[in-house]
């Protein structure tokens, strides 16, 4: 027997997390670029901050949309993406204001995503 989230809050901080994500995603390739500048290769280090710049904003909102119907998986990706954005605050050197309001975003819609209410389905 499955169990459905009662609370609407891993909804509503996903996708507002994910939405605060987007303009990480326009630093990303610069912000990657400044990291692979010693590489031979910079278009590798411009690979690396997109992807952790595009990965919170997908992964955000698909556990957005599962935090009534799997609580647990939405909140185990909803930490997967502050995860993601972390790691993007780290390439950033802390300074990127989106990333950090994005990171208490999906930190606390995870959290709730695990301990709130739950009903049998």
């Amino acid at each position: 027997m499955s169990q459905r989230g009662t609370s609407n809050a891993p909804l509503i901080l996903g996708i507002i997390g994910a939405i605060v994500s987007l303009p990480n995603v326009l630093c990303a390739s610069t912000c990657g670029a400044i990291v692979g500048m010693g590489a031979t290769n910079s278009h590798s280090g411009a690979g690396f901050g997109v992807i952790f710049g595009f990965a919170p904003v997908i992964i955000g909102f698909i556990s957005a949309f599962l935090g009534k119907s799997n609580p647990v998986i939405s909140g185990a990706g909803l930490l997967i993406a502050a995860v993601c954005t972390f790691i993007f605050l780290v390439i950033t050197l802390f300074t990127n204001i989106f990333a950090w309001a994005a990171l208490i975003l999906f930190l606390i819609g995870g959290i709730m995503a695990f301990v709130q209410k739950k009903e049998a389905s």
